[in-house]
């Protein structure tokens, strides 16, 4: 499943005009609109809404994605080694087998965020 979304998001990037014209607000404002709508469908409790909902906003987000490593000349590969780099870096209590309470786990994660260049 996952290498098809794949296809269908390098397919996205490359071919939809209406994504290559839009601004970078357009594309907030459509993944805000869509976490309205997930919000409203999580309100509502509906299993079959939310998942919808939820698939609208990972597509709205990686839209963004798209624009933006268009617009800037970026490799997806460059986004997202430097995401699991971070998140390795935030929290290394998921590889390993500590079991850390959740303060503790927060206050891990607000130091190793304060030690980070971006």
């Amino acid at each position: 499943m996952l290498k098809e979304y794949l296809e269908i998001y390098f397919l996205n990037k490359q071919k939809n005009k209406w994504l290559h014209s839009r601004t970078f607000s357009d594309l907030k404002k459509q993944l805000l609109m869509e976490l309205e709508e997930l919000e409203k469908a999580l309100a509502s409790g509906n299993k079959k809404e939310i998942i919808c909902e939820l698939g609208d906003v990972l597509m709205d987000a990686l839209n963004i994605v798209a624009w933006v490593t268009l617009k800037y000349g970026i490799k997806e590969e460059e986004v997202l080694q430097a995401s699991v780099k971070k998140q390795k870096h935030r929290k290394p209590w998921l590889f390993s087998d500590q079991d850390l309470s959740e303060e503790e786990q927060v206050r891990i994660w607000y130091e190793q965020k304060e030690k980070e260049e971006c």
